[in-house]
């Protein structure tokens, strides 16, 4: 027993009123997406209105009995007027969507209302006059019928106009953008008059079958116009058919399947023992749905893509990377021999002065290259290559709205370029650089194959010039630190020969130095001795006093040049210097106690090493120490104070003893005060500071000095802290 459901007239009225519904959503989201050209938005918008009032007549015949028949004839009436009137709304638009000439787009808008009115006034239905018959050709021609023809060529004649204009230009049109655009509203167009074709005709069927065909033009309308980057319409088709067939074979399969598992099913039994197989089939289906899919979308890609691909796999991304220049160099004769162009350059975009970006020529095709250009960063024109991957042509640039705000300056430096195509570089989401081609020299427009192409060869060409530019930069850092090393080992070199001969020159020169003194104060003794007159004694022991004095000169110098030699080699490691300090205190305690000299040290907060020679350090230490105590009166005190600052670690070695002048300070810190009072009458060399400093700079750091005379001094260590360790 079969049960057959009925709808109501209510429901069905319901149900049918989304037509219009729907036109009227897609006008509120056009009239919010605000579209940049008002000229174009106002116009789609009336054209939308208008087909939401032919669909909302469809109505008029789901009224029923409740509604009078005058009202629905009205209405209806209506609707068909809308209808004829949705093509002249569609030629306004078309117009001013493919930017042709104003005063052509006043006389053929102007020319298709004017036949709707004249449509209009013709009407018999308003019974307001009647025109008598006459004969054209032979024919009697009734009023009835010349409203008809009027009317009827109201209709055809904006619509057969606006398709014309839309497929030439998306035929003509070089590939970009606006052929995008060109063939998206010639789908929305093809849609809309097939539409209202249907909904010429008085069946109720055919209308409704017009206004959901005429809903899917508004949607492809609505697209074109609110979004300004459009794929290829070609390759979308493809896809969506690819998905269709997929489907399509998947139901096919299932269908037979049920099929055959109902004609098995004829008892209970059997239809439990069709429940195994029955899941075998679904899971087959499954496989069969993803392998077709997989296959559709391999038999959908376009060959030249992909062929594309792979010889620029096989002929770029081998072999390694060269040169940034060389390599951009290669992507343009690769380009070229491709493209089939002459004149093509490449930019690379730097962050320039004012938040603007440079654009600066890396490479060409010729020896012209252009000059370097500063653009503002939020112009159309860097918005657009900063936010796409796909190239931008020209033409684009001359005709979209969204380019309407390029600023004068700009526009006149692209269009003296005289560049076809704009191909931007990408790395990630960062703009590297882009690539110029000017048309090509046989004449021919850029084809989809070829934008396809630039495209996949901008994708693999940003990673390889960043990858080349840091190859490049580091060929670079490589050159300076081998001619650094170069030279460091060059200084090494003289620095090792300039030791040895030092060090001969030392050892040959210490005994002949020594060896006249020897023999001087032999025979000032035997002199001494043979000398009976008391002046020839004084003026012997003043000989004596001087000769004594030039001895301890010679033997300091002699064993100053030992002590320097003996520091020429630094073992680096990280060192504590409060170790250091404690070492230093360590060894001169005995020093310090026979002087009653109080030594105090000091750590303030926590201390991070220094990398240097333990050992040479502690005698640099030492020695600020060995003067802080030998200069000091009985009884007096030392401190040392060792801390943190900044990125130095310093260590201060302060007395309270005798001090010493400013104007000597500076002398003792470089070096060889010789036997002068170094303070409180006590005779020295004066090498023991000096050969602190010497260590202390070696380590990288300073040495630095506080005196006041009477009232002590203060020395204090600088040392960088090891980083990291």
């Amino acid at each position: 027993m079969e049960t057959i459901l009925f709808m109501t007239l209510t429901q069905q009225f319901i149900l049918v009123s989304l037509l219009p519904a729907t036109f009227l959503f897609l006008a509120l989201y056009s009239w919010r997406a605000r579209l940049g050209r008002p000229a174009l938005r106002s116009r789609w918008l009336l054209a939308l209105l208008t087909a939401a009032v032919w669909a909302s007549s469809i109505l008029s015949y789901y009224g029923g009995a409740t509604m009078p028949a005058a009202v629905a004839y009205t209405w209806r009436v209506v609707g068909i007027y809308a209808l004829s009137l949705l093509p002249v709304w569609l030629l306004a638009a078309t117009f001013v969507q493919l930017v042709m000439a104003p005063a052509r787009n006043r006389l053929a808008v102007g020319l298709a209302a004017l036949l709707w009115l004249v449509a209009l006034v013709l009407d018999p239905a308003w019974g307001l006059y009647r025109l008598p018959d006459f004969v054209v050709a032979g024919q009697t021609v009734r009023h009835f019928d010349l409203w008809g023809a009027v009317w009827i060529t109201s209709w055809l004649l904006p619509a057969v106009v606006a398709w014309l204009v839309t497929q030439q230009a998306a035929s003509t049109a070089p590939g970009s953008l606006y052929r995008n655009q060109a063939n998206y509203w010639l789908l929305a167009i093809s849609l809309l008059i097939l539409g209202s074709s249907l909904g010429l005709t008085r069946e109720l069927p055919f209308q409704q079958t017009g206004a959901l065909i005429a809903i899917l033009g508004g949607l492809v309308g609505v697209i074109s116009l609110v979004r300004s980057q459009l794929p290829d319409l070609q390759l979308v088709m493809r896809r969506l058919m690819s998905r269709f067939l997929a489907a399509l074979l998947v139901f096919g399969l299932a269908w037979l399947s049920l099929w055959y598992m109902i004609e098995s099913a004829r008892s209970p039994a059997d239809r439990l023992g069709v429940a195994f197989p029955a899941a075998l089939f679904t899971l087959f289906f499954i496989t069969i749905y993803y392998l077709a899919d997989r296959l559709l979308q391999r038999l959908a890609m376009l060959g030249p893509a992909r062929r594309a691909a792979v010889h620029l796999d096989q002929n770029m991304l081998t072999g390694g990377l060269w040169d940034p220049v060389e390599f951009a160099q290669l992507a343009l004769r690769l380009t070229q021999s491709r493209i089939a162009v002459d004149d093509a350059w490449l930019m690379v975009v730097e962050e320039g002065p004012a938040g603007k970006l440079l654009l600066r020529p890396v490479a060409s095709l010729d020896e012209n290259q252009p000059e370097p250009v500063v653009l503002a960063a939020n112009s159309p024109f860097m918005m657009h290559l900063r936010r796409n991957t796909n190239p931008l042509i020209q033409f684009d640039i001359d005709t979209l709205g969204v380019f309407d705000s390029l600023p004068a300056g700009e526009r006149e430096t692209i269009s003296r370029w005289q560049r076809a195509v704009f191909v931007p570089l990408h790395a990630g989401e960062r703009l590297l650089g882009v690539m110029g081609l000017a048309a090509k020299y046989s004449g021919e427009p850029y084809e989809r194959y070829d934008l396809l192409w630039l495209q996949e060869l901008a994708s693999q060409l940003g990673a390889a010039l960043v990858q080349a530019g840091n190859l490049s930069q580091l060929r670079r850092i490589n050159d300076y630190v081998f001619q650094q090393n170069q030279t460091l080992l060059r200084e090494k070199r003289y620095l090792h020969e300039l030791t040895t001969f030092y060090a001969d020159f030392l050892g040959l020169l210490s005994p002949d130095l020594r060896r006249p003194f020897a023999t001087i104060e032999r025979e000032l003794e035997l002199l001494q001795q043979q000398l009976t007159d008391s002046n020839g004694h004084r003026s012997l022991d003043e000989l004596h006093q001087h000769f004594s004095t030039l001895k301890a000169l010679v033997n300091n110098l002699i064993a100053a040049a030992g002590r320097v030699q003996k520091n020429g080699e630094f073992q680096f490691e990280p060192v504590h210097m409060d170790e250091v300090a404690r070492a230093a205190v360590r060894n001169l305690g005995a020093m310090a106690e026979a002087r009653r000299v109080k030594v105090e040290l000091a750590v303030v907060g926590s201390l991070r090493p220094v990398y240097g020679d333990q050992q040479r350090l502690v005698e640099a230490v030492q020695h600020l120490l060995h003067n802080a105590i030998k200069f000091n009166k009985i009884g007096g005190q030392v401190r040392l104070e060792c801390a943190l600052e900044n990125n130095e670690l310093s260590l201060h070695v302060i007395d309270n003893g005798v001090g010493m002048p400013a104007e000597r300070l500076e002398n003792v810190l470089k070096g060889f005060t010789g036997v002068e009072n170094l303070g409180g009458g006590v005779k020295g060399s004066g090498m023991g500071i000096p050969l602190s400093r010497f260590i202390v700079h070696a380590h990288g750091g300073r040495l630095e000095a506080t005196s006041k005379h009477g009232s002590g001094s203060t020395y204090s260590i600088y040392l960088p802290v090891a980083l990291g360790e």
